[in-house]
């Protein structure tokens, strides 16, 4: 079983200095094909990081293929939608990687990728990558790998396809790490996590905008798009049943029509639903300054990976109940093995309203999980660290594999 884990957590040096010394004397050609530039995701905001820190380090010569779907609203989920626009997309980003191949001629091509249709677009991008010579990498940034391990329908049979077609493989959380290492013991896996640049995080911190009045009643604030899959029907439900003790909520990001109506409606069973307000799709700065004045941050998702704004809330020190999937659990465990938010089951609006209860009640239990949170982003994900583990072990490394 072939398994470099680079989970700061366990690992807070990436590499020896002797062979990042050794590695820096040749930079890599490499070809990142991610989500990248302006949008609405997470995916975007950690590419857009990542690229930022690759280029500040001068790690590698870096060219970029931007696979961003801005072929319809992020709210679209619709079949058809994502096979019509998608199809026209995956034509577009393979014609830009041949041409790249032949130009550029990349030692490395990363492919990052969330699976489900999306294979269909990524696992030609990787054959072609192949043959035509360069090594690739996929980063794969969704938490259902284990889930898939055990259904083995159509997307695992897809995702085992890439996965002997590429070179080498990283996930975000480790039980996914594991459910692949299992499945192919001769292939390369490793666990990378994303990152957050706390020098921003503090930043926004001192704005203005991220102060609340001394006052004000508890905050709560959910961000991501306002879909069921991010869990937040149960969570206004939750919150509905909370009758003594007075809060608001807020949710920020991108919430079709038919949402805003069905949660503004379960909301007016508690004192007409004045208590809930939306956001709206805001800048990520914005977004960020919002958590900042929250005392609790809530994302109780179905799914996640390695959820970008639980991060971005564990930097600011807020106080976080999340759900038990993907790389959360990890993440919401601190640094000595304690507590660093609370988790639930997904699905489960019971459970997400006692963990919300508990808090409302505890200012000093939000502000031990809070401090725990951020000490834990402290040591386990800087941006810097991660940009050179990525560069100088994963992309390196991978060039000793040969023809894997």
């Amino acid at each position: 079983m072939n398994v470099k884990d680079l989970d700061t957590a366990s690992t807070p040096e990436y590499f020896t200095v002797k062979a990042a010394e050794a590695r820096r004397n040749v930079r890599q050609k490499v070809l990142l094909i991610a989500p990248v530039g302006s949008g609405v995701g997470g995916m975007i905001a950690c590419a857009n990081l990542l690229v930022e820190e690759l280029r500040r380090q001068d790690l590698v010569q870096l060219e970029i293929i931007d696979s961003a779907q801005r072929y319809r609203d992020n709210c679209d989920l619709s079949l058809l939608s994502r096979i019509w626009g998608g199809s026209w997309h995956a034509c577009n980003v393979t014609m830009k990687l041949l041409i790249s191949l032949v130009k550029f001629r990349p030692d490395f091509v990363s492919i990052w990728s969330s699976a489900s249709l999306g294979l269909f677009r990524d696992i030609p991008l990787c054959a072609l990558a192949r043959i035509l010579g360069a090594r690739t990498h996929l980063s794969f940034h969704f938490g259902r790998i284990s889930d898939l391990a055990i259904k083995r329908n159509w997307e695992w049979r897809m995702l085992s396809l890439i996965v002997r077609i590429g070179t080498i493989v990283s996930v975000l959380d480790h039980r996914s790490l594991v459910a692949l290492a299992d499945a192919f013991p001769s292939r390369c896996f490793c666990q990378t996590p994303n990152a957050v640049d706390m020098d921003w995080i503090d930043e926004i911190r001192e704005k203005p905008c991220a102060a609340r009045p001394a006052a004000a009643c508890p905050l709560l604030v959910f961000v991501g798009m306002a879909l069921a899959s991010k869990g937040v029907i149960e969570l206004v439900e939750a919150c509905a049943g909370i009758s003594d003790q007075a809060f608001e909520l807020e949710i920020v990001g991108p919430v079709a029509p038919e949402m805003e109506r069905q949660l503004t409606a379960i909301a007016a069973a508690r004192k007409g639903g004045h208590w809930l307000r939306f956001a709206g799709a805001i800048s990520n700065d914005e977004a960020v300054a919002r958590v900042a004045r929250a005392d609790v941050f809530v994302l109780p998702s179905y799914s996640e990976g390695f959820p970008r704004s639980i991060l971005e809330a564990m930097a600011l020190g807020i106080a976080i109940v999340a759900t038990n999937v993907g790389a959360i659990p990890e993440m919401l465990q601190g640094n000595l093995g304690e507590a660093a938010g609370i988790i639930v089951p997904p699905r489960d609006a019971k459970s997400l309203r006692l963990a919300i209860e508990d808090l409302l009640l505890d200012p000093a239990k939000r502000s031990a999980l809070g401090a725990a949170a951020r000490s834990k982003c402290q040591a386990s994900y800087l941006i810097s660290n991660h940009a050179r583990g990525v560069a100088l072990d994963v992309w390196a490394d991978a060039r000793n594999m040969g023809g894997k």
